[in-house]
Parts: C-alpha cells; sequence; structure tokens
C-alpha cells in the first residue's frame, strides 16, 4: 500500500514528515501544523446517482476494481480514518495553540468544492469532498471561538476560498494532472 510505503520512506529522514502519521508540529509561537492525504468520502453530494467515474478509481490500489457501492463503503472507511486523525490531532493542538493549519487532500466541505469559480454539483461534490474531516473539524471548534483553524487543500479543478465559521477558513488549490502548482504563500504568526 502506497500510505506504507510514505511512512516507511519518511521515516529516518529528520526533514521529513508524513502527515498522516504525525502529531501537531509547532510551526510558529502560536500556531502549528497536522493534516492527513485523506480522500473523498462520497457523503456530500448524490453519490448513488452520480455518473462520474474519476479515474482514480482505476489506478489507486485501495479503490481498483470495486464495484459502485463497495466502493463508496471503501471511500466512507478511509473518510472515517482521516476524520478520526483530524479530529484526535486538532483536539490536542487547540489545547496548546491558537491557530491551528489543517493541509488535506481534498476539500472538507461542500462550499470549498470548487470547478470553474462555482461550487460542485450533486454528481461531483462526493467524489471531491470528505464529509468526515469537515465534521471533525466543526466539532472540534465548537465552543472555543477563541481558536483558529485554515485549512489548505486541493484535489479539485478549480481554486476558491471558504469560511464556514468566523474562526475556520478554507483554501482551495486548483490541481491540474501533471502540472503541480504554488496555490498559496502564507506567513504563519
Amino acid at each position: 500500500m502506497i500510505r506504507d510505503q510514505v511512512a516507511d520512506f519518511c521515516k529516518d529522514k529528520a526533514n521529513l514528515t508524513y502527515l498522516s502519521e504525525s502529531g501537531p508540529i509547532a510551526i510558529g509561537q502560536n500556531s502549528c501544523l497536522i493534516g492527513h492525504d485523506g480522500w473523498s468520502d462520497g457523503r456530500l453530494g448524490d453519490y448513488e446517482k452520480s455518473v462520474v467515474m474519476m479515474h482514480d478509481y482505476h489506478t489507486i490500489n485501495d479503490l481498483a476494481g470495486l464495484e459502485k457501492k463497495e466502493r463508496w463503503e471503501k471511500l466512507k472507511q478511509l473518510g472515517d480514518q482521516a476524520g478520526e486523525h483530524i479530529s484526535r490531532n486538532l483536539d490536542q493542538a487547540l489545547e496548546d495553540y491558537d491557530h491551528v493549519y489543517v493541509v488535506t487532500h481534498v476539500p472538507p466541505t461542500r462550499g470549498s468544492c470548487w470547478h470553474n469559480g462555482a461550487i460542485s454539483d450533486d454528481q461531483w461534490a462526493p467524489h471531491f469532498t470528505c464529509k468526515a474531516v469537515g465534521d471533525a473539524i466543526q466539532e472540534s471548534l465548537r465552543g472555543k471561538s477563541e481558536k483558529n483553524v485554515t485549512v489548505f487543500c486541493g484535489h479539485t479543478h478549480g481554486e476558491g476560498e471558504s469560511q464556514p465559521q468566523k474562526n475556520w477558513k478554507i483554501h482551495t488549490g486548483k490541481s491540474l494532472y501533471g502540472h503541480p502548482s504554488i496555490a498559496r504563500i502564507f506567513e504563519v504568526e
């Protein structure tokens, strides 16, 4: 499995951290970084009626060869793993830091899933969002209005910003196959 290979590769490298296997990392006096590679979990939009067949569903070992309903169960399982990791680490981070930066693969809310300047529709949203991660962030922030979370994600083929609540911002970077680019440079407080 690719995740195991990444974890093994990073294990002996002082300057590499696999966020999916890491706790909070201090990056400033009052801020830290957490993250998870994550995947879409099919829970936003209408997965059952969606006719979208992602190229990734053929090429990612965890998803290749699965029928639609089997794939949805696997996507939900992977989403839950990401959500649990984010929840555990975000709860811990919010005890010690005022601002937590979260890096994840797919947008955690429907409102942060962009395509051509608009929010993705019911056909595409299930394949480009992870509700479990969004729910984890929202729950961890409950009653902590003095704390801030900024999410950086991608996977979509559009870019945008959203703010689900006053202390939670999401920056979605655009991705194009074979053309990685810097989506944003930011300063840490």
